[in-house]
């Protein structure tokens, strides 16, 4: 009958939200996921920075050591 057919399709209707929900959900918890794991990676590329300009500095004093000695 046109009532069950309509029940049908409005079943139908609601496990394709459901279906839809659940895949909006797993897209948010990997985009969570990609978020923080950017935040790392910048924060590692930053200590690099950092370390690296260390590292320049010494070499430079270490430079200015050794012709000092010379």
């Amino acid at each position: 009958s046109y009532d069950r057919e309509v029940k049908d399709i409005e079943n139908k209707i609601e496990k394709q939200k459901k279906a839809l929900d659940r895949y909006r959900a797993q897209l948010e918890a990997k985009f969570a996921s990609m978020d923080i794991l950017i935040a790392n990676m910048q924060q590692q590329y930053s200590s690099f920075l950092r370390r690296k300009k260390l590292f320049a500095m010494a070499d430079f004093m270490l430079f200015f050591i050794l012709a000092a000695v010379k």
